[in-house]
């Protein structure tokens, strides 16, 4: 497919098969857009650690268990719950 406009690149996206050892997260788009925008990175990181998950999964929130997932540092951690909470995405 050509590209319409100059500054647009044409992009196809590959992705490995879904499988048992291999899961898509179904995400709400257009929370995940609002996320997006309102959020700082890391912020965003953690949100996406959430929305992963089923509706009403449960789960202790740790610190180290992000930093293995994501390489998000315990002070960047910190912020992004406080973040969170702050902007009302995390009630705890």
């Amino acid at each position: 497919m050509p590209v319409k406009f100059p500054n647009q690149k044409h992009i196809t996206v590959f992705k490995e098969p879904c499988s048992s050892k291999n899961i898509y997260a179904m995400i709400n788009i257009e929370a995940m857009k609002n996320a997006a925008q309102l959020l700082k990175p890391t912020a965003f990181k953690l949100w996406m650690y959430f929305a992963k998950n089923q509706q009403h999964y449960e789960l202790d929130l740790s610190s180290k268990v992000v930093e293995s997932e994501f390489g998000m540092k315990k002070d960047m951690y910190d912020n992004a719950v406080h973040e969170l909470i702050d902007k009302g995405f995390l009630i705890l």
